[in-house]
């Protein structure tokens, strides 16, 4: 019983002693450790971190700043940004705004529906806060969120459990397509089709004695999906099921040399040649 008393008695002088050195200042933490602990330095005594430093390596050290967290660079509205509070609202100390939706914005910024084929549901339901701050954003434009995430907020996300990605919407550039308020062309598109497909592919027509009907007439989507499908080179349907879209499935099949065929890629360009019907 003795035995167990006396070492609760040293397990609580422990933690008085812990508890005692940790609340105490540095000089009375020395002066209690020497107490108990040879080779405790005096007062005065005890080196700083630095001590054991050269000169050289004492002037670097006192050369390093804090490292600051990089803060983003934010977009200001420019009403905003010069107190111009009462551009927008009743006054400088009211919420309330002098106009609701795009005949706010129109008070500034040109109207983006006038004149034009195509626009974009929220421009023409004039839902300009979905997409943009009213006062400050860390993205370019004031948008909530970048490109392409602010389009999947209601778009779907093109990319996923799809085996063949347009590249330009691999890699999220959806405006080197795309306006994102209005356009004179469909799909609110930069320029008509195919001129924006030419932008990046070559035009399959230019010197070319052949040309496939649907790329003379300009009508890649006929085929194509512009951005994403679950058959290669991002078609519409696999390959021989696209081509039977316009051609006879029997008329083929009944020449002896189409006979057992299915990959008609083998003998034949898609787009154009120099040779007659598209052969290689």
């Amino acid at each position: 019983m003795g035995s167990y008393l006396q070492k609760c008695c040293a397990f609580l002088a422990v933690v008085f002693f812990m508890v005692t050195l940790v609340g105490c200042s540095q000089t009375s933490r020395d002066k209690l450790l020497r107490t108990f602990i040879d080779g405790v330095p005096g007062k005065g005594l005890r080196k700083p971190a630095s001590a054991n430093l050269d000169g050289k390596s004492k002037i670097a050290l006192e050369q390093v700043k804090p490292v600051e967290p990089m803060k983003p660079k934010l977009i200001y509205h420019p009403p905003f940004l010069e107190q111009m509070c009462d551009s927008c609202h009743d006054s400088k100390f009211s919420q309330k705004l002098v106009a609701q939706g795009k005949e706010l914005c129109a008070a500034c910024h040109d109207d983006f529906t006038k004149d034009r084929k195509s626009v974009h549901p929220p421009v023409e339901e004039g839902m300009c806060l979905e997409c943009h701050e009213p006062h400050q954003s860390a993205n370019k434009s004031l948008l909530k969120k970048t490109v392409p995430d602010i389009c999947y907020t209601c778009h779907d996300d093109f990319t996923k459990g799809m085996k063949a990605v347009h590249e330009p919407v691999n890699q999220g550039l959806c405006l080197e397509c795309h306006e994102v308020h209005s356009s004179k062309y469909d799909h609110v598109l930069k320029k008509p089709v195919p001129e924006t497909c030419y932008n990046c592919h070559d035009d399959f027509i230019k010197d070319k004695k052949s040309v496939h009907p649907p790329v003379s007439e300009g009508i890649c989507l006929e085929c194509h999906d512009p951005h994403s499908t679950n058959s290669e080179y991002v078609l519409k349907k696999p390959v021989p099921e696209i081509c039977f879209t316009c051609h006879d499935q029997k008329d083929i099949s009944a020449q002896p040399k189409h006979l057992g065929q299915s990959k008609c890629f083998d003998c034949h360009s898609v787009h154009s040649s120099n040779n007659e019907k598209l052969l290689k």
